[in-house]
């Protein structure tokens, strides 16, 4: 019977001092595991968010401009076709392939529609001013050339810039370096804005070039700017440009 007493006695205490000391160690230890991974985890979003603000303050951007479209067919070849068509199916697939790089792109146009109005230099301010508010690093239009003098021999591709921003200069340099690389049509290398000053290239205040792709009024040009496969060989090379403009720049 006594024995059973003190059993009972020594079970109560126990039960006391496990309530009263362990059960609030337990607790305790619960306690700063849960505010530790707290912590971890606000770490972790804290760092995620950090790392999404940085990544979107530096997101590499490139305006693509469609040279003419909607009111403005730009030059015509002899079997009608036409600047504007050309110019928009290479500035999508150069937008596409950039894209595909994690690079944002602002287009002045997507279709044969403009928002602007049927006029030349409120056309070209347009274009300019969306660059400009683009905060892009790189401004690139896309045109055709034609003459109506030296059909035979005036062909293949020409990159106008203002020699004077070095940056410009440099993206001119890059995209006509990888033009030079294609076959089927030659590169006519740099040309100097001061030469034959340009509204656009004037007007816009990020580094910018106007690639000239080929002439519409010779044949060989005309046969390979129709061409799927040689839209896409070009494209991809003045892509490859842009982006190795970038890789120089960082």
């Amino acid at each position: 019977m006594q024995k059973n007493f003190v059993q009972r006695h020594i079970l109560f205490f126990s039960i006391i001092v496990f309530c009263f000391l362990v059960v609030p160690f337990i607790r305790n230890v619960y306690a700063q595991e849960q505010a530790e991974k707290k912590e971890q985890a606000e770490t972790i979003i804290i760092r995620t968010q950090k790392q999404a603000e940085q990544k979107k303050v530096t997101k590499r951007r490139v305006v693509l401009d469609a040279g003419h479209g909607g009111y403005d067919d730009g030059s015509v070849a002899a079997d009608g076709t036409k600047e504007k068509t050309i110019t928009l199916q290479l500035t999508k697939k150069i937008g596409r392939l950039l894209e595909k790089q994690d690079v944002d792109v602002v287009y002045t146009r997507t279709s044969d529609k403009v928002s602007w109005p049927s006029d030349n230099e409120k056309d070209l301010l347009e274009r300019s001013r969306i660059a400009n508010a683009s905060k892009a690093d790189y401004f690139v239009s896309i045109h055709l050339n034609s003459s109506d003098t030296d059909q035979s021999s005036a062909k293949g591709t020409e990159i106008w810039v203002r020699s004077s921003d070095a940056k410009s200069r440099e993206l001119a340099q890059m995209v006509n370096k990888q033009l030079e690389k294609l076959s089927g049509i030659k590169s006519r290398g740099l040309k100097e804005e001061a030469d034959a000053p340009l509204s656009l290239v004037e007007y816009t205040h990020i580094p910018t070039i106007l690639v000239e792709a080929g002439f519409l009024s010779n044949s060989s040009d005309l046969s390979y700017l129709k061409s799927e496969k040689q839209q896409d060989a070009m494209a991809q090379a003045i892509t490859e440009g842009i982006l190795h403009a970038f890789d120089q720049s960082s």
